[in-house]
């Protein structure tokens, strides 16, 4: 399988491109700083109280598929809004071999993989 390592983001309604922007260029300069290039973005726009989003729904066939390798995401609230949507995301994540690296764990200390 070759190597895809990817990245997630959500963006609330205001100040999408700035908030996207930031998202992708933090998680990208964390994934090259491990020696990872960044083949792929997901990205959804909207408040994320539902795990439904375009992008969400990509990824998540996509892990099933084996083809994603790593997923960077900023933060946890990117990725769901609460704790059952976390946990169902990150079993399908798990399930699939896919670690999942949180920009904000990686500041200070090594980032967290699931």
């Amino acid at each position: 399988m070759n190597e895809n390592h990817v990245v997630y983001v959500r963006t609330g309604t205001t100040n999408i491109e700035q908030s996207r922007m930031l998202q992708i260029n933090r998680c990208t300069a964390l994934a090259a700083a491990r020696g990872h290039n960044i083949s792929c973005i997901y990205a959804d726009i909207g408040a994320g109280s539902h795990d439904n989003g375009e992008a969400l729904q990509r990824l998540l066939l996509d892990c099933a598929a084996d083809r994603v390798t790593t997923l960077y995401v900023s933060s946890r609230d990117r990725i769901a809004r609460n704790f059952q949507q976390y946990m169902r995301i990150t079993a399908t994540m798990r399930e699939h071999g896919v670690p999942v690296v949180y920009l904000e764990d990686a500041i200070g200390m090594t980032a967290e993989r699931i």
